[in-house]
């Protein structure tokens, strides 16, 4: 990774997607890392309190972050938590005292935020039962600070709703709930990528990364899915989505679920002819839910393998 003379790398992020681990990249980047004295910052976003190891079980990054929001593992739809690894210390005691006070001084949410948090779940059966009646309700809602959306316009332009908090107690409530409960949903999960797997090994027009068929079976968020083109995905989500699994299109489009703003992303500059890989991969990419019974599994397979 060549530098400039004034160029200087602060902090590299891993990111795990569907809670892939891949060790031996994941362990590669913690060493080059290490080399350029930079932060390796961890996103566990999809693998709540799962993080990537060195070959004697301690986690390799300085920071880990673990998010307990909408659409990952816990059932909680708020929050997260921040590891600092203990050897930070040894290696810059001053940055891991700043990090440290930094996110201990951080302040409550508003008691309108707390109130909002609470009413998230059942504003969402309500409004998912409205059809077209609820999209509107939603926007007015969310206009209003009355809906936290999963990712705000706010977001999509590049920019944040509100400055860094912590966690309310009926967060962190519900969040240990949810961990006490991790062993029985990751075992599930794993059960179900264990019939992934078996079912779309070597199959003709699907690709399934490397890491989600290697070693043991992992409790990942979504199985992820490449089709042969846009239409073959598009057919294939459809065909799942009808045998009864919410299949998604996740990460299409880039960014997923797209910008508004491309150029507080650098997409505007961006020469689409030095990402051909991820134009390819972004154009084929589907993924299927993880938390099925055995014969609703069944159903998707025997959908997908149909469709492809």
């Amino acid at each position: 990774m060549p530098l400039g003379s004034d160029e200087q790398v602060h902090a590299m992020v891993m990111q795990h997607t569907f809670g892939a681990i891949d060790e031996d990249s994941s362990r590669r980047l913690a060493a080059l890392a290490g080399e350029m004295g930079a932060l390796l910052v961890e996103d566990c976003a999809h693998c709540v309190t799962r993080m990537a190891r060195d070959a004697a079980g301690w986690p390799l990054a300085d920071i880990s972050v673990h998010s307990f929001g909408v659409e990952k593992m816990l059932p909680t739809r708020f929050g997260g938590a921040i590891w600092v690894n203990p050897r930070l210390r040894e290696r810059d005691a001053a940055l891991d005292a700043e990090t440290r006070g930094r996110l201990a001084a951080l302040e409550q949410p508003s008691h309108h935020l707390d109130t909002v948090t609470k009413l998230y779940i059942n504003e969402n059966r309500v409004l998912s039962r409205l059809g077209g009646f609820g999209g509107w309700m939603r926007e007015r809602l969310t206009a209003s600070g009355w809906y936290e959306p999963p990712i705000s316009d706010k977001e999509r332009r590049g920019a944040l709703e509100y400055e860094p908090m912590t966690v309310t107690p009926w967060i962190a409530q519900q969040a240990v709930a949810g961990i006490s409960a991790l062993d029985a949903n990751e075992n599930g999960r794993r059960a179900v990528v264990t019939m992934y797997r078996e079912a779309f090994a070597g199959v003709d027009g699907l690709d399934v990364p490397a890491v989600a068929m290697n070693g043991e079976a992992q409790p990942l968020l979504r199985f992820p899915l490449f089709a042969r083109d846009t239409e073959a995905a598009e057919r294939i989500i459809a065909a799942a989505r009808q045998a009864g699994g919410y299949a998604e299109r996740w990460y299409r489009p880039e960014l997923f679920p797209g910008v508004t703003d491309p150029a507080a992303y650098g997409l505007d500059t961006l020469d689409r002819s030095t990402v051909p890989v991820s134009d390819r991969l972004v154009s084929t990419a589907l993924c299927l839910p993880t938390e099925l019974g055995e014969d609703a599994v069944r159903r998707v397979i025997d959908a997908v393998r149909a469709a492809v």
